[in-house]
């Protein structure tokens, strides 16, 4: 499961870091950040984050239903792939008025990536050391963000020629991995029980 979160925030810190300028350059064509048509691309990019918070809300309420059907862990597997697909469709949608669109898929893994691994977590380790499985749970977070700051900028330099729009092309393979890995985590609502009870005994 850390596996999972690792590649998961990998993926959305290439996001936050490059979502404006690749928008900004590949959607506005501008790279100059003190030019109107770079301004442009930033609001819009920034109203398309209203539109993925937005959409993130309404998939958390759609998960509850969705849960009662199929386990967790293939749900979240599930969301990673599409949001995936999101990071794939910013390239391939040109038209900025459409970049709504691609913010469906990032928006579902949004709301997936923060409730969808603490539920497993939080059915599978013992009750009383929870706030010190969370704990460590939460570094996952933190050391993404580390590499991402890190690796980021050489890979998108070294490999796409500093065109920052491709850092989605990273993230979108970030979030591919996270999926996979997601299909060999246990849910905890089948695997919490047996070892809650190894724990008491």
């Amino acid at each position: 499961l850390a596996v999972v979160q690792f590649f998961s925030w990998f993926g959305m810190f290439a996001l936050w870091i490059y979502g404006t300028p690749g928008v900004a350059a590949y959607h506005f064509g501008a790279s100059d950040a003190a030019s109107a048509a770079y301004q442009d691309g930033a609001d819009w990019w920034s109203l398309m984050g209203s539109v993925r918070n937005g959409l993130a809300a309404a998939a958390a309420l759609g998960f509850v239903l969705v849960a009662a059907k199929i386990d967790r862990t293939r749900l979240h597997a599930i969301n990673l792939g599409v949001g995936a697909a999101g990071f794939a469709a910013m390239l391939l949608v040109r038209d900025p008025a459409l970049l709504w669109v691609p913010q469906i898929g990032i928006g579902i893994a949004w709301a997936s990536i923060v409730s969808m691994p603490y539920a497993i977590l939080a059915g599978c380790v013992p009750q009383e050391k929870m706030g010190i499985y969370m704990g460590v749970f939460n570094i996952f977070i933190v050391v993404p963000q580390l590499l991402a700051a890190t690796l980021l900028g050489f890979l998108v330099t070294n490999l796409f020629g500093g065109e920052a729009i491709y850092a989605f092309v990273i993230a979108s393979v970030s979030f591919v991995l996270a999926a996979v890995a997601t299909l060999f985590v246990a849910d905890g609502a089948n695997a919490g029980a047996p070892m809650l009870k190894a724990e008491q005994a």
